[in-house]
């Protein structure tokens, strides 16, 4: 069941933001470069190395400027680039917006974010820490006497 979790939703698509400017280079994708990328993220259906393909994609720094609103809570900590790899080579890298790297992989923007976040705080790759046992000393008294075979007397 976990693995469906992480499996494609679907291909990636193309960008639609037309961003081809200074900052950022959208339209210099090729569609070559976009399956590549997206096959390349989804050829392991681990959490784990998932989210290091996005943290080694993703460029994670401190806000210069949080931009304080309304709210202290709501301040910008995090600043974040993304890059998608051309197809063909190791190196280059195109710089785009948050919309296209999000559409060509096909997760959530909360995704990402977090894990940018989690990762500028630590300095390390966050582990996924979900599952595993876990011990209740609430059901001690109720393990120990089926373990005896002598019914539980209850308290009111």
């Amino acid at each position: 069941m976990d693995q469906l979790r992480y499996d494609p939703p679907g291909p990636p698509e193309y960008p639609c933001c037309g961003h081809l400017n200074k900052s950022f280079k959208c339209r210099k994708l090729t569609m070559r470069d976009i399956k590549e990328f997206h096959e390349n993220f989804y050829s392991t259906r681990a959490k784990n190395s998932q989210d290091a393909f996005i943290i080694k994609h993703v460029k994670v720094t401190s806000a210069k400027r949080p931009r304080p609103k309304k709210k202290l809570t709501s301040t910008k900590k995090v600043s974040t680039n993304y890059y998608i790899r051309v197809s063909g080579t190791e190196k280059f890298c195109i710089r785009v917006c948050q919309q296209t790297f999000v559409n060509v992989l096909q997760v959530s923007r909360k995704r990402i974010q977090n894990l940018a976040r989690k990762f500028l705080n630590t300095g390390r790759m966050p582990v996924d820490k979900r599952g595993g046992a876990r011990p209740n000393p609430l059901y001690d008294k109720k393990k120990a006497a089926i373990k005896r075979k002598r019914p539980l007397l209850k308290h009111s």
